[in-house]
């Protein structure tokens, strides 16, 4: 349960950062429920990579105590990666958007 809460709180604090401007910029043009909905969507995305941290790093126990030596998730990482990374391009889009409009 540490795994999890330590995850999720490290990954909606990447998630924050990474899309500052966006919400930057919501909040000049008075784009409150586009902002709630970034929102949203930023807690799923932790709550999914938590998840995957937790899931990984339990794997990864259960394969050290079989006996194995080489026990690595390099999926978990990638995806990890790749739900931040779509995540943080869309909220930059988006910015943009609303930037221009």
């Amino acid at each position: 349960m540490d795994t999890f809460i330590t995850s999720l709180v490290i990954y909606i604090g990447l998630i924050g950062v990474l899309a500052s401007p966006l919400f930057v910029v919501i909040w000049r043009r008075d784009r409150l429920i586009t902002g709630r909905n970034f929102l949203v969507g930023a807690l799923v995305i932790g709550i999914l990579c938590a998840t995957i941290e937790t899931v990984s790093e339990r794997q990864v126990l259960q394969c050290i105590d079989a006996g194995n030596s080489d026990c690595f998730d390099s999926g978990a990482a990638g995806l990890q990666l790749l739900f931040v990374g779509l995540y943080s391009v869309a909220a930059w889009w988006n910015a943009f958007l609303i930037w221009r409009d």
